[in-house]
């Protein structure tokens, strides 16, 4: 044992020092790289194709692809984590032109909690579904800046770094978007 050099930590570690390790065979690296990233790539699939496989084989796609390119990651470009979402959109675009119709998520209600009144969160979920189907329904270009932003919590500019796009247009896009939920919305009696 070394009592001069303390041992590496992958749990503590930056991104991009562990892509750094990586390059270099540390699988410890590996496996935290996918704890901290995957969830968040499935939920962007998930959310932008509907389908639970499809996500999933996405998230496995991305990984493998970064496994390949992850040479190429320069983290003064982007964070990890929009540079992995950018790979999972190119794979969501290519599920979009090999894939049949997509049909948004059937979510089923969430169950009754105790002392809840059964009228409210049936309204509720109602409410819920028909601002999903609403999402589910915009066109993928203003649906995945709407999942981004809203739902994954990005900011503008972690927005425009994974489409590869100007900020200006995230925001016009978003704006765009959001008429058009609330045009969909108020046309199916959904209060805002």
């Amino acid at each position: 044992m070394n009592w001069f050099r303390p041992s590496f930590d992958p749990l503590s570690a930056a991104d991009s020092e562990l892509v750094v390790r990586l390059r270099s065979g540390d699988e410890a690296c590996w496996r935290e790289l996918y704890r901290r990233h995957q969830d968040r790539l499935y939920r962007y699939a998930l959310r932008m194709t509907g389908s639970a496989a499809t996500a999933s084989d996405i998230t496995q796609e991305t990984f493998v692809a970064f496994l390949e390119q992850a040479h190429r990651y320069d983290p003064a470009q982007a964070p990890l984590g929009a540079w992995l979402l950018g790979i999972a959109r190119n794979r969501v675009r290519k599920s979009f032109s090999a894939a049949a119709p997509w049909e948004p998520l059937d979510d089923a209600p969430p169950p009754e909690a105790p002392g809840h009144d059964p009228l409210t969160s049936l309204t509720h979920a109602e409410q819920l579904a028909a601002v999903r189907g609403a999402v589910d329904a915009l066109p993928p270009a203003f649906r995945e800046v709407v999942v981004l932003i809203e739902w994954e919590e990005m900011s503008y500019e972690e927005t425009a770094t994974v489409l590869g796009i100007p900020p200006g247009t995230v925001r016009s896009r978003l704006h765009r978007a959001r008429a058009l939920l609330q045009q969909s919305l108020s046309t199916q009696g959904v209060a805002r």
